[in-house]
């Protein structure tokens, strides 16, 4: 007989368990719903409670369909373990008709029933819920169906409030390591819906294995100290939170030449990527070349050091993108993880002021200097508007500076200064990689910078952070989604005009995407309204949006629409009225326009618009301006055969390659 296959996907767990327990009523034993399953998300385990033990649900219990486990998945994703029917629908088909899609949903939801509570007896308690409304489905909480990486987050909130307790935290960092080191959260999932949920697992993951290490150390556990650490570099070289505890480390123990070898190599690679490695750890490194080695040393094993150090051919090879996406990540890592467990976050959450976990406490940080980073971020808010890679490095030392200060003590106001320029770095970050189709981390960035503006009170930053996340998932083509962030938009107390009249125009190209003219349409006209009875105001968060900004807002608009008769009077004027130093500006209207003159069938004009963005693209380097000319190319494809046409073809290439080049020196 064929042995049962079990269900292992990648997820991370769930269990669901319904048990008979005595009751002290006069009726006996009575039926309880509690842990009724138990999912183990980084393997999608799903466990069902059968009275004995967990049974794990067998695959052929799924009834042949991927369906079911994916809706699991999505629900587990999802803020409180619920979505909107549409929402769902949306991440899971987004390709098929909606009537064929819903009947789908309706039969994944069955199933999803079956499997996780497959008994037919009449409960109060189900384990997938349909709202009243029948708009949506969630999950219910921790007590009926545990997840393990929803148990790893709550291990980690208990081992930050030990210390208030003068409990033991390791215990519960290590179970916590234990759920979030097993491999890459929902690995398979390419969609929205997963990348968020696994970046803040991600997030978790980096931070648990920095306090397990720092606990080790603590604890005179030298060995396993290392070997996290070690584990951390081999993933990224160049994350400079490990590197700096595996010095101190090793400097603890008088390793000095091991100390500064892993310095090196960690500094060869920051400068392929033209960066230069943070003030606090070179002092370290200062430190270290300062104190005399001992008589002897501990021998090192040479593994530990062939694990991270890079063949050197490789080094030549090292691609300036990749070597950032790496660097932003460990950023975001750290900033996800201050924001969420740091004494500022504590104090919003309650309304009191609570001493944190910090590192080096700071007592007082002088004005002065929180009015230079302030004067620092509004400079890059300006040098954003025209150019993307060779922004990143600069960028990504100058968020880290200001996460750094975040960790440590503040007064309630630096606080919230410190809070709100950490949410408008890692805007200009966001906005930046959406720049350079960095879609993903981009969105990560958005909704960072989005938290941080909460917690500052911030609601123009956090306006302008919905809608450049509602403009990303436009341009990712799912502008359904965008809906509910214009509304959250709408609010909020907003005191700038600009942004209200920007918010109105990324509404009406939204729409335009949805194929919806009359509230495109309508959204326009609250756009030029504003514009015409109000002072647009400083724009503090580089929107960009002025008089020929919404004219070329409308363009676009009409371009998507397939309305080039209205769409060409609008992009003209938007270049009338065009800041000559708005050059990346200048490239998309261009591209803009060869649009709308191919859908009236002059290939020349668009193909001479189209070369003149991509000579600007060589300078600004924006992928999104490139992905615009190739839209255009697309469009001119009953043309392909005209020599205009090759040209344009090869010149897009040849940018692409040049631009490519750029970020590899």
């Amino acid at each position: 007989m064929e042995e049962e296959k079990y269900d292992t996907i990648a997820l991370r767990t769930l269990r669901v368990a319904s048990r008979e327990e005595p009751s002290g009523s006069r009726h006996g034993r009575t039926r309880s719903i509690s842990l009724v399953s138990r999912l183990h998300l980084w393997n999608l385990l799903v466990e069902r409670w059968d009275n004995v033990v967990y049974q794990p649900v067998r695959v052929s219990e799924w009834g042949g369909s991927q369906d079911p486990r994916r809706l699991l998945k999505k629900l587990t994703c999802s803020p409180g373990r619920r979505a909107r029917r549409g929402e769902i629908l949306e991440a899971l088909w987004p390709d098929i008709d909606p009537k064929e899609a819903s009947g789908y949903l309706n039969d994944a939801a069955y199933k999803l029933r079956t499997v996780l509570q497959p008994s037919k007896e009449k409960r109060k308690q189900t384990l997938l819920l349909t709202a009243e409304d029948a708009s949506s489905y969630s999950l219910p909480g921790q007590a009926i169906l545990w997840i393990d990486a929803d148990a790893a987050f709550a291990l980690l909130e208990l081992a930050e409030d030990a210390k208030y307790t003068n409990a033991d935290p390791l215990p519960l960092v290590e179970q916590a390591a234990t759920y979030l080191t097993r491999g890459t959260f929902l690995e398979e999932e390419e969609g929205l819906w997963a990348y968020g949920r696994r970046a803040s697992v991600e997030l978790a993951r980096h931070e648990c294995l920095l306090w397990q290490a720092a606990l080790y150390q603590q604890r005179g556990q030298i060995r396993k100290a290392e070997t996290l650490l070690l584990e951390l570099l081999e993933e990224n070289p160049t994350d400079e939170d490990a590197l700096y505890r595996l010095i101190e480390l090793l400097q603890q123990q008088h390793r000095y030449g091991v100390a500064l070898r892993f310095y090196r190599n960690a500094e060869h690679l920051l400068a392929a990527e033209g960066i230069e490695p943070t003030a606090w750890i070179k002092d370290l490194v200062e430190r270290v070349h300062t104190n005399p080695p001992p008589p002897t040393r501990e021998p090192v094993p040479s593994f530990q050091l062939e694990a991270v150090l890079p063949p050197s051919h490789q080094e030549k090879t090292i691609d300036m993108m990749q070597s950032h996406r790496h660097r932003l990540h460990n950023l975001l890592h750290l900033a996800c993880i201050v924001l969420v467990l740091s004494s500022y976050a504590r104090w919003y959450s309650d309304g009191k002021e609570q001493p944190g976990h910090t590192i080096a406490p700071l007592a007082h940080l002088d004005p002065a200097m929180l009015d230079d980073l302030e004067s620092i971020t509004a400079s890059y808010w300006r040098l954003c508007t025209n150019t993307s890679l060779d922004l990143l490095g600069g960028v990504l030392e100058h968020f880290q500076a200001v996460v750094h200060l975040l960790k440590r003590a503040q007064p309630r106001e630096v606080l919230r200064r410190l809070c709100s320029l950490a949410g408008e770095i890692a805007q200009i970050l966001g906005k930046t990689l959406f720049d350079l189709h960095e879609y993903a981390l981009a969105w990560a960035y958005y909704t960072f910078s989005i938290k941080a503006a909460q917690g500052a009170s911030n609601h123009d930053l956090w306006a302008v952070g919905l809608g450049r996340m509602s403009l990303l998932l436009i341009y990712w083509k799912q502008p359904q989604e965008a809906l509910p962030l214009w509304k959250e938009a709408q609010q909020l107390t907003i005191q700038s005009t600009r942004i209200r009249c920007w918010l109105a125009a990324v509404e009406a190209e939204g729409y335009a995407h949805l194929d919806d003219p009359d509230a495109c349409d309508e959204a326009l006209r609250t756009a030029k309204a504003l514009v015409a009875h109000e002072p647009l105001g400083e724009d503090r968060y580089a929107t960009g949006f002025n008089p020929s900004r919404l004219a070329g807002y409308e363009g676009a608009c009409f371009v998507r629409l397939h309305r080039p008769e209205r769409a060409l009077p609008a992009l003209q004027q938007a270049l009338t009225l065009l800041d000559p130093q708005a050059i990346r500006q200048q490239s998309t209207l261009f591209t803009d326009l060869g649009i709308a003159y191919t859908q009236q069938g002059n290939v020349q004009e668009a193909c001479k618009l189209a070369r003149q963005a991509l000579n600007i693209t060589t300078n600004t380097k924006s992928k999104a301006v490139l992905e615009r000319v190739r839209t255009l190319c697309g469009a001119l494809e009953p043309w392909k055969e005209t020599q205009e046409v090759k040209d344009l073809e090869k010149q897009l290439d040849t940018t692409l390659t040049v631009i490519t080049a750029g970020g590899t020196s």
